[in-house]
């Protein structure tokens, strides 16, 4: 196989594996809602609206992914394939804005609070949110790392702080369950989306560094 046609199929292997992804998120955040819609936590609330946030940032991922993968031309004489940085810097723009979200929903909800039910019921659908999100999240850095792609990497990161997100919500879920303390739903919108927003910093500085060739030294001590 000639080196163009292994970088031609690992393009199509990244594309192929973005797509997979975008399905999964849409159907997580239907189930993330179901379970908003049954309980009418906020903290469920916020970590439906960063599964949102996954939709938004998958969906741009694969165009930067398409867009990236096209060769080289006389207005792009080294290729397109910083669009992948631009993806990232878009993502933890996403991801940012949406913690300052929850967390600006946390204090609406200390003045307008709302009767929580079934919070057994939204705890087990988050589990098992949070599950196939910390699959979903180690497979695309494994792959992404492999393939060289900085938007599956950053997609992966993104689901696996939703991963943490959803694990620190279930733990939250079952100390209501337990002690009927409602203020701790409004205690884990405001750490989460806190979390959230440091996770969005960091993606953002990622992307900007790539965009700017800032040296990689653990790269170049492994070249």
């Amino acid at each position: 196989m000639s080196p163009l046609e292994q970088i031609r199929n690992e393009n199509a292997l990244k594309i192929r594996i973005m797509r997979k992804v975008l399905l999964a998120g849409l159907l997580l955040t239907a189930a993330k809602f179901t379970a908003f819609w049954m309980t009418h936590s906020n903290a469920i609330l916020t970590d439906a609206f960063e599964s949102i946030i996954n939709i938004i940032a998958a969906s741009f991922g694969l165009y930067s992914l398409v867009y990236s993968s096209r060769p080289k031309d006389e207005d792009h004489p080294y290729g397109h394939g910083k669009m992948e940085y631009l993806a990232v810097g878009f993502e933890g723009g996403l991801i940012f804005f949406a913690g300052g979200g929850m967390i600006l929903k946390a204090v609406y909800s200390i003045y307008h609070p709302a009767p929580l039910s079934k919070l057994d019921t939204g705890l087990w659908i988050t589990l098992a949110t949070a599950v196939v999100n910390a699959i979903l999240g180690n497979y695309l850095i494994r792959k992404g790392k492999s393939l060289h792609s900085s938007a599956l990497v950053a997609d992966g990161h993104h689901l696996i702080s939703d991963t943490w997100s959803s694990a620190g919500l279930v733990v939250g879920l079952g100390l209501m369950l337990l002690t009927g303390k409602l203020w701790i739903d409004t205690l884990l919108t405001v750490l989460l989306g806190a979390y959230i927003l440091i996770v969005g910093f960091r993606l953002v500085k990622d992307s900007l560094a790539g965009l700017m060739d800032e040296a990689d030294f653990e790269k170049l001590e492994e070249i």
